[in-house]
């Protein structure tokens, strides 16, 4: 999807991915998107923005394997690789356990399964 500059659009580039998937872009959250990407964004309400394109992909974007991925909403980063999902699953569960007072000694990274 590609939405062409504009006064309602701006562009910026995404700064992390949370923990519900969506990337902080210009103090937005924003769907579709990962960190060290450069998108353009079209901001709809307080904090929140729609992609309109990505003007430079991470290294970690892939096509989804799902056709119905963006409308449909449900797996919201399939347009990650492998690596780089077991690595932020890795970092959710790590940051998680810190929240409930939990140390790990040594976590082992998360494994991709089959989509």
């Amino acid at each position: 999807m590609t939405e062409p500059p504009g006064p309602q659009t701006l562009e910026a580039d995404v700064a992390q991915v949370g923990t519900q998937g969506d990337g902080l872009v210009a103090g937005h959250y924003v769907a579709g998107v990962l960190p060290g990407e450069r998108v353009r964004i079209r901001p709809v309400a307080p904090g929140r923005a729609h992609l309109a394109s990505v003007l430079a992909p991470a290294p970690a974007r892939v096509v989804p394997v799902c056709p119905h991925a963006g409308p449909c909403g449900g797996c919201t980063l399939q347009h990650a690789d492998d690596r780089w999902m077991a690595a932020w699953k890795t970092e959710r569960l790590v940051e998680a356990l810190a929240a409930a007072g939990v140390v790990p000694g040594a976590v082992r990274p998360a494994e991709p399964g089959a989509p």
